[in-house]
């Protein structure tokens, strides 16, 4: 990714703030592990992190990868599904008013 040479000098500075169940054992019992993907297992987060039962961060992936989506199909104006084209504007106030009565009838 270009920064190779950077990364035992990273690794170094960033020794001590892993990610792990044994940190999470302090947090309170209503705290969530996030992480954006793709994580460096053993680096950043550890597996137990990853996959602990605070863990959200295979959720947060899925709707990451539908929010994507939906922005795919604004940018390219909607979706052929079938023989029936389906649009998915950008909402303004009128556009909204607009669509919520075309879906409507």
């Amino acid at each position: 990714m270009g920064q190779e040479e950077e990364k035992q000098k990273r690794l170094s500075a960033f020794t001590g703030f892993t990610i792990s169940e044994d940190l999470l054992k302090h947090a309170s019992a209503d705290c969530v592990v996030m992480h954006c993907l793709p994580a460096h297992r053993g680096e950043e987060i550890t597996d137990d992190a990853i996959i602990g039962s605070q863990s959200v961060i295979f959720d947060q992936a899925e709707n990451r990868l539908h929010i994507q989506k939906a922005l795919l199909c604004s940018l390219f104006g909607g979706l052929d599904v079938g023989s029936e084209r389906h649009q998915f504007p950008v909402k303004t106030e009128a556009k909204y008013e607009k669509t919520k009565a075309t879906i409507s009838s």
